[in-house]
């Protein structure tokens, strides 16, 4: 409402996407109230993500990678397929299966590692963590999990081995990407200065956010960055629109101190909840092996956040909520599936 009265309503709506996304937190456990709907929708993301590497990797359309499209934020959802693939992996019984499941991953994270987008490297590697840590939580399961992260490593050293003899062109423009990460003020490249450009818009934005550091400055308030301007590396149409590629931040400033500790709280929360039903669940594997992959999901969305655009758009922002509103909908039909059986017995 503050950004009505006192902004335009164009830049309030589309700065409010932030929040108004949290919707499908809602929407998916009304939807997908059974376990066979849950498990199309996998089987539906589990094609895609097959056919939009195949098609990056081959150029026979070239349309997927337009702004926008579904090839155009592909190490996002490649990602989130890896994460349950890998979970998967430890429920499969047929060797010929975890093989195919192999090529599959290996063919995904080909896509991930030659696109060079330095938030999902660091964002699938804390995944890749976090997985080894639930794994010592998941009861038989964990042996099959940890002998996957081990052919994971493996893999992802062939990967990288088979992309410098391949494609040495490729791998030196990868291994640009990844020492900017570091060495970025000791080197002069466009990856150098795609830090040095976030550095300055965060400066610049918490500046802004230290004269009204409580409540923020509220939905529409168009953003001006003098550093980026003095650099000339800023247009005067940007004002308003340009995001800091850190959505935390970018909710900081726009609610304030006290209104991300409030969303930080809710996400908080709904992480320990989670973990304290994971702990618990001990008689239906599979629940535990989609809820478990699902929560991977939703911290590879988090930490992805804080180096691009994630929460303030709908193709990515929507995929934190919507692995939010899946849990939720898992443990209900758990909790029903309990439920039944008791009045059996």
């Amino acid at each position: 409402m503050r950004g009505f009265i006192y902004y335009t309503p164009v830049l309030t709506l589309r700065h409010s996407a932030l929040f108004y996304y949290s919707i499908f937190y809602f929407l998916m456990p009304i939807l997908f109230n059974n376990l066979r709907r849950v498990e199309l929708l996998f089987k539906l993301f589990f094609i895609a993500s097959i056919v939009v590497p195949v098609a990056i990797l081959l150029k026979i359309t070239p349309q997927l990678n337009v702004y926008g499209g579904l090839g155009g934020f592909n190490y996002l959802y490649l990602s989130l397929a890896v994460i349950v693939e890998s979970f998967y992996f430890a429920s499969l019984k047929k060797r010929v299966y975890k093989i195919l499941l192999l090529l599959v991953i290996f063919l995904q994270l080909s896509v991930i590692f030659t696109g060079a987008c330095r938030g999902a490297w660091i964002a699938l590697s804390v995944s890749i963590l976090f997985f080894l840590y639930l794994s010592s939580r998941m009861g038989k399961l964990k042996v099959a999990m940890r002998k996957f992260f081990v052919l994971a490593v493996i893999g992802g050293i062939i990967l990288v081995i088979f992309t410098a003899s391949i494609k040495p062109i490729l791998f030196n423009k990868i291994k640009t990407e990844a020492v900017s990460i570091i060495f970025f003020h000791q080197m002069e490249s466009a990856p150098a200065n795609n830090v040095r450009w976030r550095l300055f818009l965060w400066g610049d934005m918490l500046r802004e956010l230290s004269k009204k550091p409580l409540l923020g400055w509220g939905f529409g308030k168009p953003f001006h960055s003098p550093t980026l301007e003095a650099l000339g590396w800023y247009h005067g149409e940007d004002v308003g629109w340009i995001d800091p590629h850190n959505s935390h931040l970018n909710i900081a400033y726009k609610v304030g101190i006290i209104g991300y500790l409030v969303f930080l709280l809710i996400i908080l929360k709904f992480f320990k909840r989670t973990m304290r039903f994971l702990s618990h669940l001990r008689k239906d594997d599979k629940i535990k092996l989609y809820i478990a992959a699902l929560l991977t999901c939703f911290v590879n969305v988090l930490v992805l956040s804080f180096f691009e655009v994630v929460l303030e758009g709908p193709y990515m922002g929507s995929f934190l909520w919507i692995t939010m509103g899946l849990i939720i909908a898992l443990e209900n039909i758990y909790r029903k599936k309990e439920a039944d059986m008791g009045r059996i017995l």
